[in-house]
């Protein structure tokens, strides 16, 4: 299923999957780097979203000053020396929030809530987000290898006890599994309840 499309209806979210991120991260060394213009390497950045210059602000400190569509955009750089490990953050153009990602878009790099962009996982209904869960679960459980491992049609209970694994704790773990399974399959059944009866509504008209 597209992202977004769901039960017929036409997408309206922009979702942050689909625009590139610049990570604060790959401006650590630029803390103490020369004052010069740089260019970050990978990433599948445009020339102008990938080439900026380092500068000093008397407001921001040290600051990468990208030319996007002969606009200036400046992201400072802002180092948070209040835990034991140094962290950098990106503080977004538009509304100088802290962020540890900004998004690129044609004209310039923003944070996520001033892109008005979504994570996918906003968009899941219930049995999805279920269904992800059961998986990972599972994986984590009996691992890749296990046939049949993502096939949610077939339930937990066939699948045997790992080895060198205690009875207790296989039990336990894969008893979380079945109610997470069962609560799936009610959900899976309501939804096939009312899609006949979409169809039986349908078959009337």
């Amino acid at each position: 299923m597209a992202q977004g499309f769901h039960f017929g209806r036409l997408r309206c979210r922009n979702y942050t999957s689909e625009f590139r991120q610049l990570k604060a991260h790959v401006f650590r060394d630029m803390v103490s780097a020369e004052l010069r213009h740089y260019q970050i390497n990978g990433g599948g950045y445009s020339k102008e979203h990938s080439t900026f210059e380092l500068i000093e602000s008397k407001q921001w400190g040290r600051v990468a000053c990208f030319t996007i569509q002969g606009q200036k955009i400046p992201i400072p750089l802002q180092v948070d020396n209040s835990s034991a490990s140094t962290k950098l953050y990106l503080l977004c153009p538009c509304c100088a929030s802290r962020r540890q990602s900004l998004y690129a878009t044609k004209s310039l790099y923003a944070c996520r809530t001033c892109l008005k962009l979504h994570y996918v996982l906003q968009s899941e209904r219930k049995d999805e987000r279920l269904a992800r869960r059961i998986r990972k679960q599972r994986i984590k459980l009996w691992g890749h290898e296990q046939s049949e491992i993502n096939n949610l049609t077939l339930s937990c209970r066939y699948f045997d006890k790992p080895y060198n694994m205690h009875w207790s704790t296989f039990r336990r773990q894969k008893g979380d599994i079945a109610k997470l399974e069962s609560e799936y399959w009610h959900l899976q059944n309501e939804r096939l309840d009312r899609w006949g009866c979409i169809q039986h509504m349908g078959a009337i008209t």
